[in-house]
């Protein structure tokens, strides 16, 4: 597996992430220090693999802290929801926040060490990568996720108020046809943020098969641990 830039002075191979020619010195492209968020947003809506290319490019990976934060309180709800259908008893407000924090944390280690096998697995392929352009194409790659939770949360709560967020009783008891509307919606969004996972390792890899498989075997695995993600209070 190979994604190098070439240099333009002696034509070396240098990895994508490389701002000067480890040979020559020379300049490779235009130095990118911070992540504009609002601009790598827009792009990610338009030019997905530029805005991955920019997001490897960048110095620093500003934001992604607060983002994987953003994507935890999603994951929080959406394990909520894979609770409901498992039949479990539903949340009680009384341990909400402790649940809520519970789940950003999960969402913080799932992230890291999905970052971290495809960085090891990347370079058993002879890719040469690093662990923090990898997280880093995770995090964005919840984009839609991070907009659903801005976007459609207060649609939530209008629509169903605090049931939404505890399932007691489900919102698809309370008011049916608004509610499988909502997740239809929900798993639409869902299957954009993981193209947008696999556009992002394509970006990494140029190999359209591996990005597809790498992509979904993280979500798979994600998806997994929250279904079977035990919630507060603990049944004997």
């Amino acid at each position: 597996m190979k994604n190098v830039q070439l240099c333009p002075n002696c034509n070396a191979e240098n990895p994508i992430y490389k701002y000067s020619c480890t040979q020559c010195k020379a300049f490779l492209r235009t130095r990118i220090v911070n992540i504009d968020l609002w601009h790598t947003i827009s792009s990610l809506l338009e030019s997905p693999v530029i805005a991955f290319r920019k997001i490897i490019e960048a110095e620093h990976k500003n934001y992604i802290i607060f983002l994987n934060s953003i994507i935890g309180i999603k994951l929080f709800l959406l394990t909520i929801i894979l609770n409901s259908f498992r039949e479990m008893n539903s949340v009680r407000t009384d341990y909400f926040f402790t649940n809520l924090f519970i789940v950003i944390g999960v969402s913080y280690i799932l992230l890291v060490i999905a970052a971290y096998c495809v960085t090891k697995l990347n370079q058993l392929f002879g890719l040469e990568n690093r662990f923090r352009d990898n997280y880093s194409i995770l995090v964005y790659s919840f984009l839609p996720l991070m907009m659903s939770l801005v976007i459609l949360s207060p649609v939530h709560y209008a629509l169903f108020g605090a049931y939404w967020f505890t399932y007691n009783p489900p919102p698809y008891i309370v008011k049916p046809i608004p509610a499988y509307v909502l997740l239809f919606i929900e798993g639409l969004l869902l299957v954009w943020s993981l193209l947008l996972l696999i556009l992002g390792n394509y970006t990494q890899t140029k190999n359209k098969i591996y990005s597809f498989f790498t992509g979904l075997w993280i979500y798979i695995l994600i998806g997994f641990i929250l279904y079977y993600l035990p919630l507060l209070p603990l049944e004997p």
